[in-house]
């Protein structure tokens, strides 16, 4: 009788990444491409961890890729995180009403008001049930940053008893779709990737397209990282390799992403 031994160059090469929800679903549309070029690799996705929960994990050795939302922080940077910047997506308002979206006509001042409490209804006079991102979410930061009125207005709405709190992106893509006259912030490329009911609010008369992202018209995003520890292996370097590739770049784009082309980008 004859025994076929399985050499350990032929088992499959773990490669585990993890972090914000915001990111998955664009990131694991790229890995399974990769994974078509490099059958030896397996790439797996444990539960979502946040950004923060992700770059811990990354720098402790329990995962090899931290998807990340925000720029790492110097003490992260300090014990050997490095980032890999490799798309924006436009920042997004959605409701889970088409007719809502369509309908509503909302300038950044108008957010501003809805978020402080003085706007409570859609324009058909329907409830608004307003979704929020708490302080210690790089979202709400995000939204801090568009204006002076809506730094002040996110701040209310973070302290206002009764509101709706989505800690992290994968809470908030689990509430909103089915909260009845729902409307949050959210990344178009979550809304894209994992196919999620809801729909884009037009904000000031432009629609938060790709091409209304890249010349500038709608200036509202959040940034996609991918980061290591100290010393990756050479199987997570093919990986972020492959995600400056034209077909990653195409899948990206396909998903909601504007990949990083250039320094502009």
């Amino acid at each position: 009788m004859q025994v076929a031994w399985v050499g350990a160059a032929e088992q499959p090469v773990i490669l585990k990444i993890a972090g914000t929800g915001g990111a998955y679903g664009g990131i694991k549309a790229v890995a399974q491409a990769f994974q078509q070029h490099n059958p030896q690799v397996q790439v797996i996705f444990p539960s979502t961890l946040g950004t923060t929960g992700g770059i811990k994990a990354v720098l402790a050795g329990g995962i090899d890729l931290a998807m990340s939302t925000r720029p790492l922080t110097p003490e992260e940077m300090q014990q050997g995180a490095v980032a890999y910047h490799y798309a924006r997506t436009p920042l997004v308002f959605a409701t889970p009403d088409q007719q809502e979206a369509a309908a509503a006509r909302f300038t950044l001042a108008d957010m501003a008001a809805i978020y402080a409490g003085k706007i409570t209804t859609w324009p058909d006079g329907k409830p608004l049930r307003l979704v929020v991102r708490p302080a210690i979410d790089y979202d709400g930061v995000l939204l801090k940053r568009m204006s002076p009125d809506m730094a002040k207005a996110v701040s209310q709405a973070e302290t206002r008893r009764g509101m709706r709190i989505a800690v992290t992106d994968t809470d908030n893509a689990n509430l909103l779709p089915d909260l009845k006259g729902g409307l949050g912030s959210i990344g178009l490329a979550q809304i894209v990737a994992d196919k999620l009911p809801l729909y884009p609010l037009t904000l000031g008369g432009v629609a938060p397209s790709l091409d209304n992202l890249k010349n500038g018209a709608y200036p509202y995003s959040k940034s996609f990282s991918l980061v290591t520890g100290p010393n990756p292996r050479a199987e997570i370097l093919k990986f972020l390799q492959f995600v400056d590739s034209p077909q990653a770049q195409e899948i990206l784009r396909q998903t909601g992403h504007l990949p990083k082309t250039n320094p502009h980008d």
